[in-house]
C-alpha cells in the first residue's frame, strides 16, 4: 500500500519527494521521474527537470528544499529557529499527504497557503 505522501507525489500535488534508499517504490520508479540518489536523504524525485536542477544547485539549503517539496513558505522560511524550538510551540501538519512542520501560531496561515496552491480534496491533520 502506498503512503499518502507517495500518492500526493504521483498525482502531481506534491512536486518533489524524498524517500529512503530502502523504499521499494522509489527504487522501482527512479527512472520514471527526474531524480537523484542523495547520500543523506536517499531517493529525491521530482516531476520537473528544472526542479531537479535547482535541487542539485541549492537543495542543501532548507528554504530551497522546502520550496521544492511543496511546503508552504511559512514552514521553511525560519527553519533554523523552528528546528531549535521544542514541540510545545510547533507541530507536524499533514495536508493531503504533504507533511511539514510549522509553529503552532502559523498553522492556519500554512493551511490557507496550501488551500490556495493545491486544488485537491483537503484532508488536514494538525
Amino acid at each position: 500500500m502506498r503512503s499518502e505522501e507517495i500518492l500526493a507525489f504521483e498525482s502531481g500535488v506534491k512536486p518533489g519527494i524524498a524517500r529512503p534508499e530502502s523504499c521499494e517504490w522509489a527504487r522501482s520508479n527512479f527512472r520514471k521521474y527526474h531524480g537523484v540518489l542523495d547520500t543523506q536523504l536517499g531517493y529525491v524525485l521530482f516531476h520537473s527537470e528544472d526542479d531537479l536542477r535547482d535541487y542539485r544547485m541549492n537543495g542543501a539549503y532548507a528554504e530551497d528544499f522546502g520550496r521544492l517539496m511543496g511546503y508552504p513558505p511559512i514552514a521553511y522560511e525560519n527553519w533554523t529557529e523552528l528546528c531549535e524550538s521544542g514541540w510545545d510551540v510547533k507541530q507536524v501538519v499533514d495536508y493531503s499527504g504533504i507533511r511539514f512542520v510549522c509553529f503552532n501560531h502559523h498553522v492556519e496561515q500554512a493551511i490557507a497557503w496550501m488551500d490556495q496552491r493545491n486544488k485537491v480534496e483537503r484532508r488536514v491533520n494538525a
